[in-house]
């Protein structure tokens, strides 16, 4: 979507000077546009199938299988409470942070192992994502991680990330849950 804008904004100086590049120029948002919807339907489509064929925790284990066959990293899910407690308005973003966790480890910590531990309290949801790679003393948040921070924040929730040198990185989120009381007056 960001090509397609500076593509538009190409265009539309174009469209004074150069009619004929202007066209080209269109020509690739036209391409860009139908390739963004693609790619939309698709990620629309593989939600609705994991959360209809599939409990929340087995999406989840599934993801965390099929990057340890890719990678050769061992994964490990430990869920504690009821996965049914967790909104489904939270569930793609856990997900999405469950992967971009795992990924970040192997791909910027190198790690052997990942665990991935999510805790279900009566008034939060907390993931913890921590593997043994190699760590950093320094962090400098990539794109994945702000990416991270920005949805769970969208959800009211809190983002934390610590790093030790040569003991490996901890991804720490939490969600609220909100209850609703309900009680009999008498």
């Amino acid at each position: 979507m960001t090509a397609l804008i500076v593509q538009l904004q190409v265009a539309s100086e174009m469209a004074v000077r150069d009619s004929r590049k202007a066209k080209e120029v269109l020509g690739i948002c036209e391409q860009l546009t139908r390739d963004a919807l693609h790619e939309i339907r698709m990620s629309v489509r593989t939600l609705k199938e994991d959360y209809q064929e599939a409990s929340f925790q087995e999406v989840l284990q599934g993801l965390l299988d099929e990057f340890s066959s890719m990678t050769l990293m061992e994964t490990r899910l430990l869920i504690i409470g009821g996965t049914a407690e967790i909104p489904l308005t939270y569930q793609p973003t856990i997900k999405r942070i469950v992967q971009e966790g795992v990924t970040n480890a192997k791909k910027h910590g190198n790690a052997d192992t990942c665990i991935v531990n999510i805790h279900i309290f009566e008034e939060e949801v907390r993931v913890e994502i921590k593997d043994d790679g190699k760590g950093e003393k320094n962090i400098t948040p990539n794109f994945g991680l702000i990416n991270m921070k920005e949805r769970v924040t969208e959800h009211g929730g809190s983002f934390r990330i610590e790093s030790i040198e040569g003991e490996g990185f901890e991804i720490m989120v939490s969600f609220p849950l909100q209850r609703i009381a309900t009680g009999v007056t008498g």
